[in-house]
């Protein structure tokens, strides 16, 4: 992703801050869990009343904060909830099969055909793709889907500033109205790759490709 190491030194050196989500690697989740939730300080709420905490700390140089959203927690908890059932289900199923007519009916029933057609029907590419599942204990399919169960509503943003965690995560979630202008630009005006090296002429097909997006909207 665009968030790593060097993007973070390129954006330091040339005097500029950075403001994004922190990746939930093994190091962050064991500091997220040394975070007691009842110190967390509120700072707002959503219209239906679910409420936003947050925590802050400095590291390496860096400002990060751990929000815990309830919106989100509930949101979590009841995608979770969904992702067991249906697992379960699969796994009834899988064993019914498996005990009835033995583990060749199994990998029938997980194998599947996939065509793909180009818009244009110049080609069909047709492929054969198995998909191999064992029947691990349920106690073991139920822990890997438990996992990190702890973490549900929460997320980290880092800064090289530091800011007042309110006004962090409105600044974050400016984040999606960007993200949406550079997908209109790709997608509808088509922007690809320049075949000019000129950096004049480069700066003037995007500011066409600007206007043009702008007029559109």
């Amino acid at each position: 992703g665009a968030d790593c190491k060097e993007n973070r030194e390129v954006i330091l050196n040339a005097e500029y801050h950075f403001l994004t989500a922190e990746k939930m690697h093994e190091p962050l989740k064991r500091r997220i869990g040394e975070i007691n939730e009842s110190t967390m300080q509120e700072i707002g709420q959503h219209k239906n009343g679910k409420k936003v905490y947050a925590s802050e700390w400095f590291e390496d140089g860096l400002y990060h904060t751990l929000y815990l959203d309830e919106r989100k927690l509930a949101s979590d908890k009841e995608k979770r909830e969904r992702n067991v059932a249906k697992a379960l289900k699969e796994y009834e199923e899988i064993e019914q099969l498996l005990a009835k007519r033995g583990a060749k009916a199994v990998q029938k029933k997980l194998s599947k055909k996939i065509k793909r057609v180009s818009k244009t029907c110049e080609y069909i590419i047709q492929q054969n793709i198995s998909v191999q599942k064992r029947l691990a204990p349920k106690k073991d399919l139920l822990a890997s889907l438990e996992k990190d169960a702890d973490l549900d509503g929460k997320f980290v943003l880092v800064s090289s500033k530091r800011i007042n965690p309110k006004k962090k995560l409105k600044l974050y979630r400016k984040k999606d109205v960007i993200e949406k202008m550079i997908s209109d630009i790709k997608s509808v005006m088509k922007l690809r790759p320049f075949r000019v090296w000129n950096e004049d002429e480069v700066r003037g097909c995007v500011l066409l490709k600007i206007i043009a997006i702008l007029m559109i909207s």
